[in-house]
């Protein structure tokens, strides 16, 4: 399908109640610094830019994009616009900001980011009221952010897609 002359792809899935579904930008070639297994999916799945179904506690509510090579070419260098909140942390923002870049960002600021080589996630949320997080060490609050049940790039987006297909089992057989 095209909008705006571009392409995009439709992913739904029905229940006996409701459909939920993806509007995801086709398949490509992605650049060599983003991580090894989200180069992988990006040639087979070019990541999610909007979501019909939406449900509340899933991680991909509010966002804008994620997954994709568009956002993947943001790195985590918008964080210096935050450098006042580390003033209280000795050395300052304590990772290198080049290494990481975005795999999904809400529409409020929070980014999760992907470190290019390793593949270990992090959210940076300046605007969040989580339950699933847990400060990075030596953050203060509102800053950076582990997630409990996905600290790597494959746990994350296994997390989102289990987020996804449990939705059509729970609420399928209400």
């Amino acid at each position: 399908m095209s909008i705006d002359d571009s392409e995009f792809i439709l992913f739904s899935w029905e229940a006996p109640s409701h459909v939920l579904s993806w509007l995801a930008r086709p398949p490509g070639h992605s650049p060599e610094d983003v991580y090894p297994a989200h180069r992988t999916l990006l040639s087979e799945f070019g990541g999610i830019t909007e979501r019909g179904g939406e449900f509340e506690g899933q991680w991909l509510l509010n966002t804008s994009e994620s997954l994709t090579l568009q956002e993947a070419s943001h790195d985590a260098t918008f964080v210096r616009d935050y450098e006042w909140a580390f003033d209280a942390v000795p050395g300052g923002i304590p990772i290198d900001l080049a290494a990481y870049y975005s795999i999904s960002r809400e529409a409020n600021g929070n980014h999760t980011l992907c470190h290019r080589v390793n593949g270990d996630v992090l959210l940076f949320a300046p605007d969040h009221s989580f339950t699933h997080v847990v400060p990075l060490a030596g953050c203060p609050d509102y800053t950076f952010y582990r997630i409990d049940s996905a600290p790597g790039f494959v746990d994350w987006v296994e997390a989102v897609a289990k987020q996804w297909m449990d939705d059509v089992s729970n609420r399928g057989h209400s």
